[in-house]
């Protein structure tokens, strides 16, 4: 798969492919490129590739990250299935907007 720009910035204004139940703001204006920790999966301590990376509205990104009492959310024993589903989708709609090649 080829980057063929910043996909950092491509999450600009983008709608959030992560989609938390009881937790996603649907608010365009705070979506960032979250990257997914797994192990084995990238450095630890430090970011991920950007490929690994989905479209989070700040909300989501906090679920993700379990940050500001998101650890305690109920949907947090599903958090695995959301990330993956954020990416898969995120890496859809970046063949969308031509960020990566298909």
């Amino acid at each position: 798969m080829k980057v063929r720009k910043n996909i950092r910035r491509g999450a600009k204004g983008e709608p959030c492919t992560v989609n938390v139940i009881g937790v996603c703001n649907f608010n365009n204006e705070t979506t960032v490129l979250a990257h997914i920790q797994l192990p084995g999966c990238g450095i630890m301590g430090g970011k991920v590739n950007d490929l690994s990376g989905c479209y989070a509205c700040s909300d989501c990104h906090d679920f993700i990250d379990r940050r500001n009492g998101m650890d305690k959310h109920p949907e947090q024993e599903y958090r695995l299935s959301y990330m993956l589903r954020g990416v898969i989708n995120t890496k859809i709609r970046q063949v969308e907007q031509g960020l990566l090649d298909g």
